[in-house]
C-alpha cells in the first residue's frame, strides 16, 4: 500500500489512532484491494495529496474492474472515464467520452435546444396571431380552427437546461515591490525541531507557485511560515513593506460559529462597510443574499469553503496562500476559482491535489522534499512521471535547461512590469478623481456660467488629456513586455 502513502508505522497502528486523512486512505485501500468485479468510488481524491492522487489515477487506469466514479476532479474524470452519466431532474442521461467531451456535447445540445425554443415561440406567436385576427370572420374561421389544432399539437415548449453558474472575484491588491519575500538560509519547524532547512528563495509580486511534494514533507509548514503563522528558526526572512496575506487552510472552516450567518461574520471584519457592500463582497464568492442570511451550520462544505475564501480576501491581500482550497468544491466552483486566480494580479501559492487547477493557474513549481525547498525545473507532466517512476522519467536535462531559462526570463519580465503596473494604477486613480471633478463643474456650469469655473474646467480637461496619453504609452509598454 506504499502508493497510498502508508509507512510501516501507520500500517501497524489501530484505525482509531489514525488521523482523519489516514483513515480515508485506509478505507480507499480496503476498496481498491478487496476481491471484486466492480469498484464504487465516491470522491476518492478528497484528503489525498497530489502524489497519491497521481498514483490513484495510474492504478485506476490499469484496473480491469468496472468502475463507477463520483468525483469533482476534472483531470481524473478526463483520464479514467469513458462514459459520463448526468443525473438531472430525477433522470439519468449517458454521454460517451470523458468529461471534456461530455461538456462540449452538452453545450452543443443546449445551444440547439435554445434555437428550437426560439423557433417554437416564433411559430406559436405566428399561429396565435392568425387565430386572434380571423377566428370570428366567417371566411377565415375554418383556417383559424385548423391553426388552433396545430397549436394544441405543438405541446409544451422545449425545456432549456438550467446551467449552474458560479463566479468568484478576488479584490485587486495594491502593487508592492517586485519581491514579496526573500528567504536566505531559513529554517523552520515546530518545538525547536526543524522541518525545513537552508531555504533560499525569492517570491515575486505576481508569481503563481505550486508547492509539490508528498504529505509530511513540509508544504503546509512552508505555507504557514510565509503566512506569518510560524516563525523562522534560523536565517533571514524579509517581507515586502505593507504586505497583506490571505491564508486558506481547510480546517479553518471548522472554527466558524455555526449559529451565525455569513453576513454576520463578514460584518464583524468589515466594520466600516455598509450593509450592501458586505452582501456584495459575499456575492463575489457565490454567496447570494439568501445564502448570506443562512446560518453557517446549514451551509454545505463547498459553501463554507467559499465563505472562507471571502473572509481571507476582505483586506485585499497581495498574496493568496491556499492549502487545499478545492476540497468540497464542485467542478463549476473549481472552474470559477481557476478563473478568479488567473484574473487576480497578486501572487498565489497553491497546495492542491487538483491537477487541473495547477495546470491552469501556476507557472512556477517548488518541490518540498528531503527537508528543503527547491525550484522544480520540469513541468507538471514531468513531475507526474517523476512520481510514477521514482524520477527515472523526468525531463531530459536540455529540456529542463530550456524551461529554466524561460522561467528566468518570465521572472525578469514580471519584475520590469511591476513598476509600470503601479504607474498605470496611480494614473487611473487620478483620472477617476479628475473625471468626478469635471462632472461636478459641468453640472454647475449648466445652472449658471462662471468664468473661474470655466477656466478650471479647461485645466482639468488638459490634465485628463495628458494623463490619458501617458496611460496609453504605459499600457502599450506593458503589452510589449507581456
Amino acid at each position: 500500500m506504499g502508493g497510498l502513502g502508508f509507512l510501516d508505522e501507520e500500517l501497524k497502528k489501530p484505525l482509531k489512532e489514525l488521523s482523519g486523512g489516514w483513515r480515508v486512505r485506509a478505507a480507499l485501500a480496503a476498496a481498491l484491494f478487496a476481491p471484486s468485479d466492480i469498484l464504487l468510488l465516491d470522491e476518492p481524491t478528497n484528503h489525498l495529496d497530489l502524489e497519491t492522487s497521481i498514483w490513484l489515477e495510474s492504478f485506476l487506469e490499469k484496473t480491469d474492474k468496472t468502475l463507477f466514479l463520483i468525483s469533482h476532479d476534472r483531470a481524473l474524470l478526463n483520464k479514467i472515464c469513458e462514459k459520463i452519466i448526468l443525473v438531472d431532474d430525477c433522470k439519468l442521461k449517458t454521454y460517451t467520452g470523458n468529461y471534456d467531451t461530455y461538456e462540449r456535447t452538452r453545450h452543443n445540445q443546449t445551444e440547439q435546444i435554445i434555437k428550437d425554443a426560439k423557433r417554437y415561440e416564433e411559430t406559436r406567436k405566428h399561429l396565435q396571431s392568425f387565430v386572434d385576427r380571423f377566428r370570428y370572420k366567417a371566411t377565415k374561421a375554418k383556417q383559424a380552427q385548423s391553426r388552433l389544432k396545430m397549436l394544441e399539437r405543438m405541446g409544451d415548449a422545449p425545456k432549456i437546461p438550467i446551467e449552474k453558474s458560479v463566479r468568484f472575484t478576488f479584490p485587486e491588491p495594491d502593487l508592492l515591490d517586485a519581491y514579496l519575500y526573500t528567504l536566505e538560509d531559513v529554517s523552520c519547524g515546530y518545538n525547536e525541531t526543524p522541518v525545513l532547512k537552508n531555504i533560499n528563495l525569492t517570491i515575486g509580486a505576481e508569481d503563481k507557485i505550486a508547492l509539490l511534494g508528498a504529505n509530511g514533507n513540509g508544504k503546509s509548514t512552508l505555507a504557514k511560515l510565509l503566512a506569518g503563522l510560524l516563525p523562522s528558526m534560523e536565517g533571514k526572512l524579509t517581507y515586502a513593506r505593507k504586505i497583506k496575506v490571505g491564508y486558506f487552510a481547510q480546517h479553518q472552516t471548522e472554527v466558524f460559529d455555526l449559529d451565525k450567518t455569513p453576513y454576520e461574520v463578514a460584518k464583524e471584519k468589515m466594520t466600516e462597510a455598509k450593509e450592501a457592500e458586505v452582501y456584495t463582497h459575499l456575492a463575489c464568492f457565490g454567496l447570494q443574499k439568501n445564502k448570506a442570511d443562512t446560518k453557517i451550520g446549514s451551509l454545505s462544505g463547498g459553501e463554507k469553503s467559499r465563505l472562507l475564501l471571502s473572509m481571507i480576501t476582505i483586506a485585499r491581500p497581495n498574496i493568496l496562500i491556499l492549502d487545499e482550497p478545492t476540497n468540497h468544491l464542485d467542478i463549476t466552483s473549481r472552474r470559477a476559482l481557476s478563473e478568479a486566480l488567473n484574473n487576480y494580479s497578486g501572487a498565489v501559492i497553491l497546495v492542491t491535489h487538483d491537477f487541473n487547477l495547477l495546470e491552469e493557474v501556476t507557472d512556477r513549481l517548488l518541490l518540498v522534499a528531503n527537508g528543503t525547498v527547491q525550484n522544480y525545473e520540469g513541468d507538471l507532466e514531468d513531475y507526474k512521471n517523476f512520481v510514477l517512476h521514482g524520477g527515472g522519467a523526468s525531463a531530459a536535462q536540455n529540456k529542463a535547461d530550456i524551461k529554466k531559462e524561460r522561467r528566468r526570463t518570465a521572472a525578469e519580465l514580471r519584475a520590469q512590469a511591476a513598476p509600470i503596473k503601479k504607474q498605470i494604477k496611480e494614473i487611473e486613480k487620478k483620472l477617476d478623481k479628475l473625471t468626478t471633478q469635471k462632472q461636478n463643474i459641468e453640472a454647475r456650469l449648466t445652472v449658471q456660467f462662471n468664468t473661474d469655473l470655466s477656466i478650471e474646467l479647461a485645466f482639468i480637461n488638459k490634465e485628463i488629456s495628458d494623463l490619458e496619453g501617458k496611460w496609453l504609452e504605459l499600457t502599450a509598454e506593458l503589452e510589449n513586455l507581456q
